[in-house]
């Protein structure tokens, strides 16, 4: 077989066709393989990669999708904690409590609530955080305030020029799923009554949520009897459907 006769053989195979494609024209994925074909309309598109490589990454696209969804709920979470309990208490955890203090918070009435009494520096507030996080985990939209802090909130709604009233500062409150009121009674000493204000507040909020079957959580340093009879008859038979805990020990604040 001479030169001439070989080039030609040669070049017949380099342009021999399969299908409609010539192996010239063939495209390889990076691995070396023939890429995918998808026909649409009657016309041939090719892909980068070939079938194995297209589903590796297929697979790995949809794991990239799954951690940032991952990232996203795991962002959306922090801020719902970061709303609701404060940097003092950031490391609040139930597994940080007693196991006596840890079943009693969680065996609470899920229509009414609980009221956690004892002195000052006990842990009320740690443990009512700790709680917090334990429902906002379970997807539960959770309220914090303290008693003074919303006295205040209200009381600004009276200054002239405000755009707000009660019902703005208090509807969350109501709506939330559950809620927490620290420091219940530190308005006043033992012994004396709470204002008519302090009354309509209080009756409001928690004769609203018994009503619509939602869970308040209380702190308060007084004792049932003391705290019930600060308060009018209304508010006293109504803080008696809670279940009362009672925390004690040294004070953790020294």
């Amino acid at each position: 077989m001479d030169n001439h006769t070989q080039t030609q053989t040669i070049g017949q195979v380099l342009t021999s066709r399969t299908g409609d494609k010539t192996l010239s024209q063939t495209k390889l994925c990076k691995c070396g393989r023939p890429v995918e074909e998808i026909v649409l309309f009657d016309r041939i598109l090719t892909s980068e990669f070939c079938p194995e490589c297209a589903d590796k990454q297929r697979e790995e696209h949809a794991r990239q999708e799954l951690r940032i969804a991952r990232m996203d709920r795991a962002a959306r979470m922090r801020q719902s904690l970061s709303k609701v309990i404060p940097p003092l208490f950031a490391g609040a955890h139930l597994r940080s409590l007693s196991k006596a203090v840890k079943e009693a918070l969680l065996s609470f009435d899920s229509k009414i609530g609980l009221v956690l009494f004892g002195p000052v520096g006990r842990g009320k507030s740690f443990a009512l955080c700790a709680l917090a996080r334990h429902l906002i985990l379970k997807r539960k939209k959770v309220v914090r305030v303290t008693y003074e802090m919303l006295c205040m909130q209200i009381r600004d709604t009276y200054k002239q020029g405000s755009r707000l009233t009660e019902l703005d500062v208090i509807r969350p409150m109501i709506d939330c799923d559950c809620l927490i009121i620290e420091d219940i009674g530190s308005t006043t000493s033992i012994g004396r009554n709470e204002s008519d204000f302090s009354n309509r507040t209080i009756f409001v909020l928690i004769d609203s949520r018994l009503e619509a079957c939602r869970p308040t959580f209380i702190s308060t340093n007084k004792s049932r009897k003391n705290l019930e009879a600060s308060f009018d008859e209304r508010i006293a038979s109504r803080l008696g459907l809670f279940k009362w805990i009672g925390i004690g020990g040294e004070d953790k604040r020294k």
